[in-house]
């Protein structure tokens, strides 16, 4: 970069600490001593009584490296916001690898190279991110058409974030940026901090800006110097979206301020005072003079420019980027007002915060302002009576996050499957994992049925469930129509046929294809039932038990099977295979052997009775106490930690994460809560690093949130199972009232559940249905410091799961 500048640049942040503080409300530096110190305050102690937003920390898992990486987003957004405006960030002193970026953001790189204005969540692939702007000190110079002489060091002790609320300096522009969101709109403030400040200030956007392994196939841009107006649109693919082509993004960026003067570049040549460019690697440049302060509203579409014009119209805040975050703040308390809980340490308070707002972030909004989106038949449809929204990590998200939203945001949950739904009307079956206007045909399954199921089952029924339900039935009883962008359940005919994947077809990951279709199966002969619909329960029902078909009694795994009925070998249940794998999917035989949450009693009855699988269970999570000493005993390169996964227990990666609950059907909940526990102690925590691999758009916060609270979901069922609750107050808001939790010495050692009622009635077993806490509820629990027998069930005692 131009020499002086960045001499200034450095010179003028020493003299500016001032401009690392914020004026408006509680923020979380990503200096964790700072952010430390502003969190204890008595006052905020107090508070959190009658307020979580000021313990949220949204730096909480942006940091963790391969498998380990919690990929947080971080930067301004709304709950399910169009827009997630934030810094898009690289390493110096490692190699970039792409799984670290996945947010766009890794806490501990130092350069941010531009401000983009969508991103994903806690994913374990990049995509979105299109767009960057960056302001820079002084007038336009021809290295401003490259990323690497635009993007600048960060000051680490200047960054902040809190919901709705993102601020750095940059040490080579000497310039601070805060920003903020309205759901389809985002607010940028460019600060000069010199003393005196230079007399221009340049912001360069950057159609062709993209996230790792990412790739602007077009665009274009269209200054307007007479309206302060730059508009335009990119076609961005990444890993997601390169399936079906990539995803149009269209802005409309408008500055309170004149250009001074302007340009545009095309491919490395720069065109002052010229409005137009068409192409993928194209931008604009505008200059400012004689000011200290700009602000930049932007809106954004995945419709037409035109509709993102009309989004940042309906957003009537004008340019006052205080007032725009103050709406942003109120949003995000009436959203986290959905949880109150008190006790437990700093640290805990912070984590439950912190994940419920990680909760609130995906899916997103999609429909513009008026109801309008490009639906999966990419033609322009309007959402009637409800947000449409898309990015739905569902096989991820299926085992927690819509359990917890359906408790808790039953009408953000309600959209959501009425998206779902419209996605199979206009592009014929449900999705699988969805990103904007395609299906990515990412992981296995077709876990779109368990959402809509269970949220069938719990009493949101104002849907087209019928419509949603012929779409699931399809996909589970013929294969994907021929050129259809869905994959869906691949292999379906021998799954029918043999009632398994075998081993020697094409399909690849059969066992654990195998027991998601099982899971599906199941979840889809509770909605036939509750429709009505008798042979399909049946046959459904019939279908989810087809687990069993590739048990292996002499070594005690599910395991590949071929079409000759013989099991493949060679076989070694601790061998990891990842996404491609032959047998399974991102884990192995002994992590998928608790994959069967809609039998666990048969499943203890194949394990050999409760003793053996009690017995099992706790092998598997002391072998993942070992992994994690092993984890933890040194630091190791990036690469490492995604060349290396867990054999055991594996938190980070979703398979297993229901398996510490099965201790119950095993008769051994005090095991159930000693495990919980160890999983909320050990692997999360208030740091960088505090989620224990890819959060996936919630999931792992959610699984956090409920675990706290004492009970988990079976997914794709209306049941809870009782676990041990981590704080001793806790009241939560459901669809019609509160649902009081309390549990007196949660946070002094009483870590065994003596006894539990449940609206004044004594709690027998460990589980209880949705209906019994959605109107409201009183759950009390009386806690020990050593094991009890509340809970224990016998033998031939399943969970009554249907």
């Amino acid at each position: 970069m131009n020499r002086i500048y960045f001499v200034w640049a450095v010179f003028s942040v020493v003299l500016s600490g001032l401009h690392c503080s914020s004026s408006v409300g509680a923020r979380n530096s990503s200096d964790t001593g700072a952010g430390k110190d502003a969190l204890l305050s008595d006052d905020l102690q107090e508070e959190t009584q009658e307020s979580i937003l000021p313990l949220v920390n949204p730096f909480i898992g942006s940091a963790g490296r391969g498998w380990f990486a919690g990929s947080a987003f971080v930067g301004a957004t709304l709950p399910f916001g169009m827009v997630q405006v934030g810094p898009d960030t690289r390493p110096t002193d490692v190699p970039m690898l792409p799984w670290d970026h996945c947010s766009g953001y890794h806490y501990e790189d130092d350069v941010i190279t531009a401000f983009s204005h969508t991103h994903l969540h806690g994913t374990g692939i990049p995509d979105l991110g299109a767009v960057g702007f960056m302001p820079v000190s002084g007038g336009f110079r021809s290295e401003l058409m490259k990323q690497d002489g635009y993007e600048s060091r960060m000051d680490k002790k200047c960054e902040v974030a809190s919901p709705g609320y993102y601020s750095v300096v940059l040490l080579d522009h000497g310039i601070k940026v805060e920003l903020t969101a309205g759901v389809r709109t985002a607010f940028h403030r460019y600060t000069l901090i010199a003393n005196p400040p230079p007399d221009r200030m340049t912001v360069v956007i950057d159609i062709s800006h993209t996230l790792i392994d990412g790739l602007v196939k077009a665009g274009a841009v269209l200054v307007s110097k007479e309206k302060r107006e730059v508009s335009g649109w990119a076609l961005n693919q990444n890993d997601f979206s390169r399936a079906f082509g990539g995803v149009p993004f269209y802005f409309v960026a408008q500055t309170d301020k004149d250009f001074a003067t302007f340009g545009t570049w095309k491919n490395g040549i720069a065109y002052p005072e010229t409005s137009a460019q068409e192409g993928a690697r194209v931008g604009a440049f505008l200059e400012f003079a004689g000011t200290t302060v700009l602000t930049v509203k932007v809106g954004i579409s995945f419709t037409s420019i035109e509709k993102a014009r009309a989004n940042l119209e309906a957003d009537d805040i004008g340019f006052d980027f205080d007032k725009a975050l103050a709406r942003a703040e109120r949003t995000w308390e009436d959203e986290l007002s959905a949880l109150r809980f008190s006790g437990g340490s700093d640290q805990q308070r912070r984590v439950m915060a912190t994940a419920l707002y990680h909760a609130l972030l995906m899916p997103n909004t999609f429909s513009d302002a008026d109801g309008s989106y490009v639906g999966y038949d990419r033609q322009v449809h309007k959402a009637e009576g409800f947000t449409y929204y898309s990015n739905f990590s569902l096989w991820d998200t299926y085992r927690s996050l819509h359990s917890l939203l359906t408790l808790i945001a039953p009408e953000r949950q309600r959209d959501m499957v009425q998206s779902l739904t419209v996605k199979a009307k206009e592009g014929g079956l449900l999705p699988r994992w969805d990103l904007a206007i395609g299906e990515t045909n990412v992981m296995i399954g077709t876990p779109a049925d368990i959402v809509v199921a269970e949220t069938y089952l719990k009493g949101i029924t104002d849907f087209d469930v019928q419509i949603a339900y012929d779409a699931a039935r399809k996909a589970a009883t013929k294969p994907a129509p021929k050129g259809s962008q869905f994959a869906l359940r691949e292999g379906i005919d021998d799954y029918l046929t043999f009632g398994y994947l075998p081993y020697d077809h094409a399909v690849s990951g059969t066992v654990s294809r195998t027991l998601e279709y099982a899971i599906a199966d199941a979840a889809l002969a509770r909605l036939a039932k509750a429709l009505g619909k008798t042979e399909d329960f049946q046959m459904f029902f019939n279908n989810s038990k087809n687990f069993e078909n590739l048990w292996d009694d002499a070594t005690g795994y599910f395991r590949p099977r071929l079409a000759d009925g013989s099991f493949a070998e060679p076989f070694d249940p601790l061998s990891v295979e990842l996404s491609n794998g032959k047998g399974y999917v991102e884990g192995n035989a002994l992590q998928y052997l608790w994959l069967v949450p809609q039998d666990p009693y048969r499943l203890m009855k194949l394990l050999g009775g409760q003793k053996a699988m009690a017995e099992r269970l706790r092998a598997f999570f002391e072998g993942a106490v070992a992994e994690r000493e092993i984890y933890m005993s040194e630091k190791h390169d990036p690469l490492w930690y995604f060349l290396n996964q867990p054999q055991h227990y594996w938190h980070g990666n979703e398979p297993d994460i229901h398996s510490a609950y099965l201790f119950l059907q095993a008769g051994r909940p005090d095991l159930t809560q000693e495990w919980v526990r160890w999983i909320i102690e050990n692997l999360y925590s208030d740091k960088p690093d505090g989620i224990p691999g890819n959060d996936d758009a919630g999931t792992l916060s959610a699984w956090f949130i409920f675990s706290a609270m004492g009970f988990f979901p079976v997914f794709g069922t209306d049941l809870y199972l009782v676990g041990v609750p981590l704080f001793p107050d806790i009241k939560v808001r459901t669809a019609k009232g509160i649902l009081h939790i309390t549990a007196p010495g949660a946070d002094k050692g009483m870590g065994y559940v003596a006894s539990v009622s449940l609206n004044g009635k004594r709690l027998e077993v460990p589980w209880f249905r949705h209906k019994d806490i959605v109107e409201r509820g009183e759950l009390h629990f009386e806690l020990s410091q050593t094991p009890t027998s509340w809970g224990v069930i016998g033998e031939e005692t399943p969970i009554p799961i249907d």
